[in-house]
């Protein structure tokens, strides 16, 4: 498990979250060791929300229900 912080709206993060996704995958096909697994990322983003959440465990919760909704890629 892996988080980042962002400071961006939510297509800001989409934005990234390709990114991060599309690095991921050019690096695992260009391993000879990683290229014959079966490797998987999922990712979701979730923003903060004052009427909804109250720490930071809220805001960790979501973006872990997000990925619930990813596919995710395997290769």
């Amino acid at each position: 498990t892996w988080g980042v912080l962002l400071f961006a709206d939510e297509a800001g993060a989409q934005i990234a979250l390709n990114r991060i996704r599309d690095a991921f995958n050019q690096k695992l096909k260009a391993s000879a060791e990683l290229g014959s697994l079966n490797i998987s990322l999922i990712s979701g983003a979730a923003q903060w929300d004052d009427s909804e959440m109250h720490d930071p465990y809220d805001l960790i919760d979501s973006a872990i229900k997000e990925t619930e909704y990813d596919v995710g890629e395997s290769n």
